[in-house]
């Protein structure tokens, strides 16, 4: 009986060692579920914000086009388009660029190719003065919009120009 006994505690003992391993393993694959389910939720969350903040730009922009009577002469569609492909070659965001753009349509007097252009220079400009896109922005819309006033100010903040190029704009 003793061996019996003693066969039957060994025995237990070394299921309950294998529970324990057992428990442990699942332990672990929890965890590292739960982590994974973390990493997912973060990555799924910044996917939503980025989204909503796109929509938001899009939103802005298309308010803006039709308060300033624009929306007839660009759809916003085509803006978020040039907005994305600008996005690739810069370091700003297209949903920077759309509130870029909303900002220059503010200026009657920036439409068309010069809407276009004056996007693309501000983005250069940022890059170049080191500065923020919406200042630029505001640096072009209002050397375009009143052209005298606007070589004065870019003059002030470093950007060079010309004699013929002065000539040009008085």
């Amino acid at each position: 009986r003793a061996d019996q006994a003693t066969g039957g505690f060994l025995g237990l003992t070394k299921q309950t060692r294998l529970l324990r391993m057992s428990l442990a393993v699942l332990r672990s694959r929890i965890l590292i579920l739960a982590f994974a389910m973390r990493m997912l939720q973060q990555t799924v969350g910044k996917m939503l914000e980025a989204n909503a903040k796109q929509i938001n730009a899009e939103k802005k922009l298309a308010n803006v086009l039709k308060t300033t009577g624009q929306q007839y002469t660009t759809s916003t569609k085509t803006l978020s388009r040039y907005a994305s492909a600008l996005a690739t070659t810069s370091r700003h965001g297209d949903e920077l660029i759309l509130n870029s753009m909303a900002l220059m349509a503010t200026f009657k007097n920036v439409t068309g190719k010069t809407f276009k252009d004056a996007i693309s220079i501000s983005l250069d400009l940022a890059e170049v003065m080191g500065t923020d896109l919406k200042s630029a922005s505001i640096m072009v819309g209002k050397a375009l919009d009143e052209p005298t006033k606007g070589l004065t100010a870019l003059t002030r903040v470093g950007v060079s120009f010309s004699d013929e190029q002065r000539k040009q704009v008085k």
